[in-house]
């Protein structure tokens, strides 16, 4: 790709420079032309540190210079190459520099600082204590998500001890065991809790943040301002609202005898909370207008109610989950571990009180005069809070800031990016910069060397007049080639269908015989000339499970695809999860669609039939039924149901699974343990050879045996590994492509086919932080009755709307020559791409 004259100002080396990059523009070109260029000038590996948003892009970003070096030390015309990147003829000493770089790259590879702010915050925090991190552990994510897990647990195990205890030996009515866990179980269950306990320790540095200034009155003073209650209407009075009742008489109406009967919240309040418009059928006795203000009163008193037990709710969860979150510092502090955010948290500690440390600035500096900051729009507010630091101590006049993003494409807030600081932090860096005597820059890029103008276009009309992007610039295409951009309308089910699922998924079945058209009809992709092959098209979802279904779909009709190996491994994890649990009903509901049920693999159909109105678990209802005659159907559907699919098979798949079970518990040692899973996969590899290549089964045995290697022969510990073990994808694996739309961030396809079935995710918590992302307050979400958080509900919507409007722009954007999309009438991006796709027709 050639450099535009935009590319080429950003990429000046020694102007500090925020660039916005919409998706194809060459951001990543900008990028590493701005590292060459630094080099090639004289500056040192070690006075350029790179931040990137994960390791993988990390490794990505070293290995892109690593061979551009090569490339440039081996060139038979590196002054040509060289005066396309310095838009001017090199000097000798340029070229001879030029070409010693990779060599001295090679003799110290860590001289290439290209990494996360996680890995840039233990690297100083080595440096600057040597006996911090000493023999200590780093939790990666997963482990430290366990950790939480395990101190949650711990905590509610013991609360639900002491709370069942405490029943048992108290009077009726001395029932009511004192502590914030022992009040939630007496208005929510179990899992309610330790679902919406989970979610808010989901954020734990937040909450940490929230913590540190935490003090309960001034806490609940604070939510009643977030809700923003007024009570304007006197206090409800009982006896003036009987007597107006009295008076009115009408003893057949409705409000009138649930007033009379005390039942204020029947006279007044619709089912939602609202209050009722139409109180009494008179129009105009003079009586009617005061009982209308007794119901107001009435219902600003019940709203003040709801208002303060929300209060109550929320400081309830803060304070256990406080406790959760001391046992997992505890448990972490016996183990010698940290996490992620222990890094993050003790460095901007160290910044922010030793900012005349002079070891302090020794450690840092150590020669950086210049910082990259790539995928801006997705760097969290501690991160940034890290960069603010490294500006404010170490600039001087011959160092400069790169920072490139696209908050357009931000699309991870659930991991705490805020795309708004993308553009709050601009100002912010550029006094500092301007202010230390260096010079500051604002570009951006929109030409895109990516995707079709067809593509473009839907692009620009769905989203140019969308109020969630701010000066929203169009962008230009720079290829000519033609491309396509279409949206497929799957219908919807049929009325007489309504009783029962269909077999399988009418989104599915669409998307499979999209990509099967393209194949068969060969069809001509520019950007590689030549005809479409499975490798060319990608797949996108929100969410993984659906990719597991397309990818079973694909199989079906014979088409290789990328995913296949991995829904084996998954399968291969249902049957170990089994093994554990067989309460799991998802989990147990995916392997009775799996070839370990042989001959006997559910259909949607029949697996509906068997969850049909049940009351049980599904396993329970599998041991049940499983005894029974075979017309077990007849006993949950109609009999016109029954006669599609009865569940006849359902002692077979019984027994299947009481065997495999049976099987498992004579396990002694660990050549029981071995033989066990290589004689069960050897009975199923026929049938898993029917859908998939079965080199993942042979990988799941080499699993088998690198865990005996180090391990005592139990299944829970085994289920425990093989959740970190999956095997990597084999180099035969060249199909068509299934990722979820934020696996996809960064990569591209010659076309995309967008799968559109829309999330049912809510959040449990919202979050109040300041103009710069930090948290001040968190809440739990207001259900709907109380109306005087109206706002804050439809504040929490809106969010969620926009972050799914910029899932759709990175969605569409992935594609290079064409793009689909798959979804039913009715849901948001549906409309939005068919709507845009008129525009364009008329």
């Amino acid at each position: 790709m050639r450099t535009n004259s935009l590319q080429f100002l950003a990429a000046d080396p020694y102007t500090s420079t925020w660039l916005s990059a919409s998706a194809g523009s060459g951001k990543t070109k900008v990028l590493v032309d701005r590292f060459l260029r630094l080099l090639i000038s004289g500056e040192q590996f070690s006075s350029i540190l790179c931040f990137t948003y994960t390791n993988a892009g990390a490794t990505e970003m070293r290995q892109r210079f690593q061979q551009q070096l090569q490339e440039m030390s081996t060139s038979r015309d590196l002054r040509a190459v060289l005066f396309s990147l310095l838009q001017r003829t090199p000097t000798n000493d340029e070229e001879e520099r030029t070409r010693s770089l990779f060599a001295i790259l090679l003799r110290n590879p860590k001289a290439l600082q290209i990494k996360t702010i996680h890995s840039f915050c233990r690297d100083f925090l080595q440096q600057y204590d040597a006996e911090f991190l000493n023999d200590s552990e780093i939790l990666n994510q997963a482990d430290a998500a366990k950790l939480l897990t395990e101190a949650q647990s711990s905590y509610c195990d013991d609360s639900r001890s002491f709370f069942d205890l405490s029943l048992q030996n108290a009077h009726a009515e001395e029932r009511q065991a004192p502590g914030a866990y022992e009040y939630l179980l007496s208005i929510m269950t179990f899992e309610q809790i330790d679902e919406t306990l989970s979610a808010l320790l989901s954020k734990r540095y937040d909450f940490a943040q929230i913590l540190k200034t935490y003090e309960p009155t001034m806490f609940a003073e604070m939510l009643k301002k977030k809700i923003g209650q007024a009570i304007v209407a006197g206090p409800f009075d009982e006896q003036i609202t009987q007597h107006i009742a009295n008076k009115i008489g009408l003893p057949e109406n409705p409000t009138i005898q649930a007033i009379l009967t005390k039942n204020y919240e029947q006279a007044f309040l619709t089912t939602t909370q609202t209050l009722r418009k139409k109180l009494t059928g008179l129009t105009s006795s003079e009586l009617y207008p005061a009982l209308y203000e007794q119901a107001e009163k009435f219902f600003t008193e019940a709203q003040q109610k709801n208002a303060d037990a929300l209060i109550r709710k929320t400081q309830a969860f803060v304070n256990v989950a406080n406790a959760i979150f001391q046992k997992y510092q505890q448990i972490k502090e016996e183990k010698g571990q940290y996490d992620f955010e222990d890094l993050i948290m003790k460095t901007g500690e160290i910044f922010t009180k030793a900012s005349d440390d002079c070891n302090l600035k020794n450690t840092i500096s150590l020669g950086t005069k210049h910082i990259f900051i790539d995928e801006a729009q997705d760097t969290t507010p501690q991160q940034w809070k890290i960069v603010l630091h490294l500006v404010t101590l170490f600039f001087q006049k011959d160092c400069t800031l790169f920072v490139v993003g696209d908050a357009k494409q931000s699309i991870f807030s659930f991991q705490g990016a805020k795309p708004w600081l993308f553009t709050t932090l601009q100002e912010v860096f550029e006094k500092l910069i301007t202010a230390a005597g260096g010079t500051f820059q604002r570009l951006e890029l929109s030409t895109s060397y990516r995707s079709a103008p067809e593509v473009l276009n839907l692009v620009d009309t769905i989203f140019q007049d969308d109020s969630n992007f701010s000066a929203y610039a169009q962008h230009i295409p720079a290829r000519q080639e033609h491309g396509f951009a279409r949206c497929v309308t799957v219908a919807e089910k049929n009325a007489e269908d309504s009783e029962i699922l269909s077999t399988k998924d009418a989104v599915v079945c669409a998307v499979a015989s999209i990509v099967a058209e393209f194949l068969n009809h060969e069809t001509f992709c520019p950007c590689v000339n030549r005809n479409v092959i499975p490798s060319d098209i990608l797949v996108l979802a929100r969410q993984r499970r659906d990719l597991c279904a397309i990818a079973q779909e694909l199989v079906e009709r014979d088409i290789q695809c990328e995913h296949a190996q991995n829904v084996v491994w998954l399968d291969l994890q249902a049957f170990v999860t089994f093994l554990v649990d067989p309460t799991d009903d998802y989990n147990l509901a995916c392997l009775l669609k799996s070839p370990f049920l042989q001959n006997y693999a559910v259909t949607d159909e029949q697996l509906l039939l068997l969850c049909y109105e049940r009351t049980d678990t599904l396993w329970n209802e599998i041991l049940k039924n499983g005894s029974e005659e075979p017309d077990f159907a007849k006993s949950h559907v109609t009999n016109e149901c029954s006669s599609k699919s009865n569940l006849a098979d359902v002692c077979y798949v019984k027994d299947i699974l009481e065997k495999y079970r049976d099987d498992a518990a004579n396990i002694k040692n660990n050549d029981d343990f071995y033989t066990f899973f290589h004689k069960t996969l050897s009975q199923v590899q026929p049938y898993f050879a029917e859908y998939y290549n079965t080199s993942a089964l042979d990988a799941f045995l080499d699993a088998v045996l690198s865990f005996l290697a180090d391990n005592m022969p139990s299944l829970q510990s085994f289920y425990d590994f093989i959740q970190k073990h999956s095997p990597q994808k084999t180099s035969q694996e060249e199909g068509v492509q299934l990722k979820t739309i934020h696996g996809a961030k960064g990569t591209q396809s010659p076309i995309v086919v967008l799968v559109d079935k829309p999330s049912t995710h809510r959040d449990k918590w919202i979050w109040f932080e300041d103009e710069y992302g930090d948290p001040r307050c968190v809440m739990l979400m207001p259900p709907a009755a109380l109306s005087c958080t109206k706002h804050l509900r439809e504040r929490e919507s809106a969010r969620l709307a926009a972050e799914d409007r910029r899932l759709l722009y990175v969605a569409i954007t992935r594609a290079q020559d064409g793009f689909t999309l798959v979804g039913r009438n009715g849901s948001a991006w549906h409309e939005s791409v068919a709507h845009a796709l008129a525009l364009s027709e008329n």
